[in-house]
């Protein structure tokens, strides 16, 4: 749905696009999508934005850590 979108403000690192595109994502999204935009955000230290989406992608531990190898 965003793929164009997505790979343009990756590229460029345009946070403000990605943060945007970010906020229509949800549970129901591509798990690899809200993957590769959690990492986006821990890279520029959006660690609130990043447990969000990570935990759309049941990607993080009881414990609050993202959990890597699932």
């Amino acid at each position: 749905m965003f793929g164009r979108a997505l790979e343009l403000a990756f590229r460029t690192e345009q946070f403000s696009a990605l943060d945007l595109i970010a906020s229509d994502l949800n549970e129901k999204s591509d798990p690899r999508v809200l993957e590769r935009c959690a990492e986006f955000f821990i890279k520029n230290q959006q660690y609130v934005k990043a447990v969000q989406l990570l935990a759309y992608a049941k990607k993080v531990r009881r414990d609050g850590q993202a959990d890597r190898k699932a």
